[in-house]
């Protein structure tokens, strides 16, 4: 039996198809894949592909004060990572950089995505470039095992809604304050 959906798998999934969609739509075959690095690069030489690995998820910064059944929302941060296959007379490695090349247009031209609907909140991602530094980029790839590095890129994908089974139901409002402002005309 398959997990359930969640907020955050239905993002992902959400960033690929839009991924997916925009490469289709320069007229070259490519798998969009969601998962590890090396995950992705076995059989990786038979077909275009484009692996996201969401390796960091934060808080946004905004409302630190939540309570348990209030939408949370969160920052994942993307290893965007090419793996072009070898088509005569292009190399393996020059179609990893056109690939690579056709997502950063692809963010650069629509960084908020279009609204995808979780649970009935509407949400429109955010899709910030962010540069990885040398040690960033040695860090994520040493973790993969003796898969050899292929050129990534990273971004920020903002903000995802973390919505609650179970709403918090605010509580009925005890009193009210009213501010009224209205002209007073002057006598001569």
């Amino acid at each position: 039996m398959p997990l359930p959906l969640s907020s955050l798998s239905r993002v992902c999934r959400y960033v690929a198809d839009f991924v997916g969609s925009e490469l289709e739509a320069s007229t070259h075959s490519v798998r969009v894949l969601i998962g590890s690095p090396a995950e992705a690069a076995k059989d990786a030489e038979t077909e275009h592909r484009i692996n996201l690995f969401f390796y960091l998820i934060e808080p946004s910064g905004f409302g630190l004060g939540m309570a348990p059944g209030e939408t949370w929302l969160l920052r994942l941060h993307c290893l965007v990572t090419a793996f072009g296959a070898a088509e005569s007379p292009v190399s393996s490695g020059e179609n990893d950089l056109r690939l690579l090349g056709e997502v950063l247009r692809a963010f650069h031209e629509k960084p908020v995505l279009p609204p995808l609907d979780i649970d009935g909140l509407t949400v429109r991602m955010q899709a910030v470039f962010e540069p990885l530094t040398l040690d960033q980029i040695n860090h994520i790839w040493s973790t993969q095992g003796d898969v050899t590095y292929r050129p990534s890129i990273g971004y920020e994908m903002s903000l995802l809604p973390v919505v609650p089974k179970m709403p918090a139901v605010a509580s009925p409002l005890v009193s009210a304050i009213e501010v009224g402002v209205h002209a007073v005309e002057e006598e001569p």
